[in-house]
């Protein structure tokens, strides 16, 4: 296993910079910005496993077939145009078909919630960052990267 390093010099975007602000004048008011970044972690965490939606098998896979190779830093960006990704892929490549889903599956997608979408990209991320084990079923994979499957 790789050694965690728990120091790090970051670069402080516009956006994280507003909310490290925002969460010290309510609040926290030790000017501990690791605490401050910290907390907003594990808000982020929480609400990402408490609105991933539950989906088939096969539609995470086709979910995850989409969102190969395309990891973005902008998940609202990413989130809101997932349902435009997987109707294309319908349309041109018949995701459909390969994966069994149903043809209005993206628009099933775009009917979410927006927080239900980026949860579902964030499982699609961690999905190809894990590393399989040998003979690992994609039913585990999905599960180990948060993906809650009926």
């Amino acid at each position: 296993m790789t050694e965690i390093k728990r120091k790090a010099s970051i670069y402080q975007g516009d956006s994280m910079i507003a909310l490290v602000a925002e969460m010290k004048d309510h609040g926290d008011n030790s000017g501990k910005l690791s605490r401050v970044l910290n907390g907003i972690c594990d808000s982020y965490l929480a609400i990402v496993r408490n609105y991933v939606p539950t989906l088939a098998e096969n539609e995470w896979m086709a979910i995850i077939d989409v969102m190969n190779g395309h990891m973005s830093i902008n998940a609202v960006q990413t989130a809101s145009t997932l349902h435009w990704n997987l109707c294309d892929a319908v349309e041109m490549e018949g995701l459909d078909n390969k994966w069994g889903i149903s043809s209005d599956f993206g628009i099933n997608i775009k009917n979410m919630e927006i927080i239900n979408k980026m949860a579902i990209c964030h499982v699609a991320q961690v999905f190809w960052t894990l590393k399989a084990e040998e003979n690992e079923e994609y039913n585990s994979l999905l599960l180990r990267a948060g993906a809650k499957i009926s």
